[in-house]
């Protein structure tokens, strides 16, 4: 069930009637149903994969806790950690790994001796992965103690709002409230309403109107247009926003309304002045996994500079392995890792240069605001890269090519015309400094930026109900 469709709008007026309706220490078994059949709409399969997993660490991290030698409870942490990430890998590669195999057979002479197999990818489950070991973990070190009741922890788990695309929480900071939850005060039905409306609207009316655009700059074999390429990477990045953080938006304002704060997940990442920052600002949650599970047990930065960068690499290699099974995401983790661990030895050089002076520290930004936006955007068409030979072909595309013509003002128009709501908008957000301001517009600027937003949405949006583009994560 995608939050973009009339099915969820039914669905979710539906639970939020009867959480209204019951009484406080029944709302939790609301949530637990509603999320149960929200993730099984998907396929009942997946549903009973994600509830076996949660069982699964809810007896192992129990037995754990209990145990009273170091040993025991690393042993009951591994099998977590093992049935966890075999899940993962299993879904996610197994497919993978069977067409290189076929692959290869075919190579050595003995085509269709290895069969390809298409596996079902449970929706979400990188993202529940991640948050069912995060509490695996938090336990293991004695930062929470064991959740005693299966309920609350399978309601943590396939809480609705967030289950498919995140923000992944926390056990420590979401299950007491999951537990117990209240209902929503006025001004949380206000701001969760304009936050889901926002949300819904960069969707409907900025991501999916250009994809369209990007899928025909970007199209494997299509004989573009100078800066072709680049302007479809640019519009990728924007649409891969207004597509995640619209999703995100769209969890934390329906999350409000059950009276639950979801934290944030993106803030201005655009405006980043290094690409260390910029991931610090995007995608926060997965951000935060990895800092706190991978690289900060890994040593962090406490053993030197080369240490410090591979260290890094490490990461954001398996940050491309979470994204999926290809080429593209293997590079594009590198590719992330290395850009961070070149602006760490190129960090004192740009520190020096800096401290000659506030212009001179305010044009650094500005270029790497700018530099950390491009590497980013033209990044991500590694995304989009479906083989060795498309790598080539879009290296060589972005190479300015003036007798190939160039792009067509009108496509730039049109893009603009998708966009400028979202510029205005970040604009006035990093001036006010929150993320919030729609519902703190006096009344009449927001009867007419509603109004506006309203009428774009429903005269311009796209409605042909497209996944969210990490729902494939």
């Amino acid at each position: 069930m995608l939050f973009n469709t009339l099915d969820f709008l039914i669905f979710f007026a539906a639970v939020a009637a009867v959480f209204a309706a019951v009484g406080r220490k029944y709302r939790r078994y609301v949530l637990l149903a509603a999320s149960l059949f929200f993730y099984g709409y998907f396929d009942v399969r997946i549903l009973a994969l994600l509830v076996l997993t949660v069982f699964i660490n809810f007896l192992a991290v129990d037995r754990m806790h209990r145990s009273e030698s170091a040993r025991n409870k690393k042993i009951f942490l591994g099998l977590c950690l093992a049935a966890n990430l075999g899940f993962l890998l299993f879904f996610k590669f197994f497919g993978f790994l069977s067409q290189l195999a076929a692959r290869a057979a075919e190579i050595t002479g003995r085509p269709g001796a290895i069969p390809v197999f298409e596996i079902l990818l449970p929706a979400g489950i990188s993202f529940y992965t991640f948050q069912i070991i995060s509490y695996a973990v938090d336990v293991y070190r004695g930062i929470l103690p064991p959740e005693n009741s299966f309920v609350n922890l399978l309601l943590f788990i396939t809480y609705f709002p967030k289950l498919t695309a995140g923000p992944i929480e926390r056990a420590s900071r979401l299950l007491p409230v999951l537990s117990s939850p209240p209902l929503p005060s006025r001004d949380q039905v206000a701001s969760g309403l304009a936050l889901a409306a926002w949300g819904i609207f960069k969707k409907a009316y900025i991501a999916d109107n250009l994809s369209p655009i990007v899928n025909s700059a970007l199209t494997p074999g299509a004989h573009l247009p100078s800066l072709s390429m680049s302007l479809g990477a640019i519009l990728f990045a924007a649409q891969i926003y207004a597509d995640f953080s619209g999703y995100t938006d769209v969890a934390r304002g329906i999350s409000r309304l059950f009276g639950i704060e979801l934290v944030l997940n993106f803030n201005l990442p655009f405006l980043s002045p290094n690409p260390g920052d910029f991931w610090r600002r995007w995608h926060i949650t997965v951000g935060a996994f990895f800092r706190d599970y991978i690289y900060i047990p890994l040593g962090g930065s406490r053993y030197g500079i080369f240490r410090h960068n591979l260290n890094i690499v490490i990461v954001w290699f398996l940050g491309g392995l979470w994204h999926g099974a290809s080429v593209g995401f293997f590079v594009w983790g590198l590719y992330c890792g290395f850009l961070i661990v070149l602006y760490n030895i190129c960090s004192p050089w740009i520190e020096k240069i800096a401290a000659r002076g506030p212009a001179w520290d305010r044009s650094l930004i500005i270029l790497g605001r700018i530099y950390t936006f491009i590497t980013f955007s033209h990044g991500l068409l590694l995304f989009r890269v479906v083989s060795i030979a498309h790598l080539k072909e879009v290296a060589s595309l972005l190479v300015p090519d003036v007798s190939a013509g160039w792009v067509s003002p009108i496509v730039v128009f049109q893009a603009l015309f998708y966009l400028w709501p979202l510029i205005v908008m970040q604009i006035a957000q990093a001036f006010r400094g929150e993320m919030e301001i729609l519902p703190k517009l006096p009344a009449g600027m927001k009867l007419i930026v509603f109004t506006a937003g309203a009428a774009l949405f429903l005269l311009f949006g796209a409605f042909h109900s497209d996944r969210f583009f990490y729902f494939q994560f």
